[in-house]
């Protein structure tokens, strides 16, 4: 297969397949998981949220795998949470808002970050396993927020702490035991049918941890195949849940990762002012300028997103526009917090995987191109001719259009990310622990 961690087309060349086989396979953990008592839990979970109002509620299924999300990340990072303190928790928050306001300081910074993220974040405790108990949750969360790549799901496993504040030890226990219970469940399912995909999953990430041991990049290469599985079925059943909302929407935005600007023979001539970003149409092979022109004429338009805090730009500017719809494309590893940006703000939308991530600023080791699947995409838009999707050749170029203006994007408060409060070391006696009892996690 090549250089890069997942490709979302076999090596018989088959594409369409992958999503057919994500949906068998969602459907399959689904109906396998409604008598476990993860269900049960996601169940009481909502009813806690929908009588103590805490956000408006949401599908029992996006509950559930939240609650899968929670057991991947106990199995997966909370040997390295274990070392988690008040002040390298500060200290990460503090290079993270640098970094995003001071576009001359960030490439520095970021380094100062990935040396931080290798040597003190993944530094793994195997001494010690966290004990299940509410404190080292918090423990937990107060690790995912720090390492600032679960922005988002920090934001939803907060419910679940002020869901769990007052249960009993006994509670938080079987909690704990029965999110571990389901990922293991989970994993066995997947591995089979999702991991032809993620192939070169291990072999990236033992080839490459040296060479990226002190870069922001290192991040990538500590993600597992488990979290890749998750990712693909939480985008599945996140557009099954949105879908009926996208449909009625009656301007709908496809927005596209500049990492997708790879013309063959010439240098990407795309403009920009900082903010907005439009294709100039500069070459005829470039992927961009294609799907502009295969859905010129059926009212949808192209926008080109490049970073997470421009992705926040957007979507603040969107919040008050209930008739957009917005396709969003990314790769699996950044499509969750997009998702979950749009739910938050009740932006109607659709999300596409790109077959695989060839994005040099992430993974500069990446040896392939970034690849949508355009016939997916037309489907997502519900673009046909004649009982087939339309061709995406042969077809005039479009001019860009973009939604909000820089004015409207100028007057939008960036999305800060609050300090979290701290729970003592899990070796501490038992009284400092009772001090902190109750404190929450600010996402």
């Amino acid at each position: 297969m090549g250089n890069f961690f997942y490709f979302s087309k076999l090596d018989d060349g088959s594409r369409g397949g992958f999503y057919i086989i994500l949906k068998n396979f969602t459907d399959k953990f689904l109906k396998s998981s409604q008598s476990h008592a993860s269900m049960y839990i996601a169940k009481e979970l909502r009813q806690f949220i929908t009588t103590h109002q805490i956000e408006k509620p949401r599908s029992l299924n996006e509950y559930h795998i939240e609650y899968l999300m929670f057991g991947i990340f106990w199995r997966k990072y909370s040997g390295y949470s274990a070392n988690i303190n008040r002040v390298l928790h500060s200290l990460c928050n503090a290079l993270y808002q640098i970094r995003n306001q001071s576009k001359t300081l960030k490439p520095f910074i970021d380094k100062i970050r990935g040396k931080v993220a290798v040597s003190r974040l993944y530094k793994k405790n195997k001494t010690y396993e966290l004990i299940p108990i509410y404190e080292n949750i918090i423990r937990l969360i107060n690790w995912l927020d720090a390492s600032k790549n679960f922005t988002e799901e920090v934001k939803r496993l907060n419910n679940w702490l002020v869901f769990l504040e007052k249960k009993s030890p006994i509670y938080i226990a079987r909690f704990i035991s029965n999110a571990i219970e389901l990922e293991k469940l989970f994993v066995s399912m997947a591995s089979p049918v999702l991991g032809n995909y993620l192939q070169s999953v291990n072999l990236s990430v033992n080839k490459h941890k040296r060479k990226y041991k002190n870069r922001e990049a290192a991040n990538n290469y500590k993600r597992a195949e488990v979290e890749y599985f998750f990712y693909m079925m939480a985008t599945e059943i996140f557009n099954r849940e949105l879908k009926g909302e996208f449909d009625k929407t009656t301007r709908k935005v496809v927005l596209l990762p500049t990492s997708l600007c790879r013309p063959k023979s010439v240098e990407c001539k795309l403009n920009s002012d900082g903010i907005e970003i439009s294709c100039t149409g500069c070459s005829e092979d470039c992927q961009i300028n294609d799907i502009s022109r295969s859905i010129e004429g059926s009212g949808a338009e192209v926008q080109l997103i490049s970073g997470s805090l421009d992705f926040s730009k957007w979507l603040s500017a969107l919040e008050t526009n209930p008739n957009i719809g917005l396709v969003n494309v990314a790769c699996v590893l950044d499509m969750f917090p997009k998702v979950y940006g749009m739910r938050s703000l009740n932006i109607p939308s659709q999300h596409i995987l790109l077959d695989q991530c060839g994005c040099h600023k992430h993974l500069p080791s990446a040896n392939c191109p970034t690849i949508i699947d355009q016939q997916q995409l037309l489907k997502v838009l519900g673009l046909k001719h004649h009982g087939h999707y339309i061709s995406l050749s042969g077809i005039s170029k479009s001019t860009n259009h973009f939604i909000p203006t820089v004015k409207q994007l100028n007057n939008k408060n960036i999305l800060k990310v609050k300090p979290g409060t701290f729970a003592p070391h899990p070796k501490k006696p038992h009284k400092e622990i009772a001090k902190v009892k109750g404190e929450k996690i600010m996402g």
